[in-house]
C-alpha cells in the first residue's frame, strides 16, 4: 500500500534518486515522475567548501548525505577548542547546497 508522502527510491547503476508520493499520484493511481521531481541521493557523505568565506559575518557550509541521518556540525578554533555546535536534527539523504 502506498500512502501520501511515502518515498520511492529509484536506482540506475551507481545513481540513486528519491521521489515523494503526492496527492495527485494517489488520485490517479499513477505517478508521472519528471526529472525535476527527483532528489539525487549521493554515493557518500561529504562536507563541501563553505562560501562566501569564513571571514564574512555569515557563511554557508554545503554538504551531502548518502543516507538519512542526524546531522550536527561542530566548529573549532585554531587552538582546537569547540566554539559552536549546530544541531540540524534528522535530515533525509540528499544534497544540501542552498541555505534553508
Amino acid at each position: 500500500m502506498i500512502n501520501l508522502d511515502d518515498r520511492l527510491e529509484l536506482a540506475a547503476g551507481d545513481q540513486r534518486w528519491r521521489y515523494r508520493v503526492r496527492q495527485n499520484d494517489l488520485k490517479q493511481a499513477l505517478a508521472h515522475i519528471a526529472p525535476q521531481d527527483l532528489v539525487e541521493i549521493p554515493q557518500q557523505d561529504q562536507l563541501l567548501q563553505n562560501y562566501p568565506n569564513p571571514f564574512n559575518p555569515e557563511t554557508w557550509m554545503p554538504f551531502q548525505l548518502s543516507q538519512d541521518s542526524s546531522v550536527r556540525i561542530e566548529i573549532y578554533s585554531a587552538q582546537g577548542r569547540r566554539v559552536r555546535q549546530l544541531d540540524l536534527g534528522w535530515m533525509e539523504a540528499g544534497v544540501y547546497n542552498e541555505r534553508p
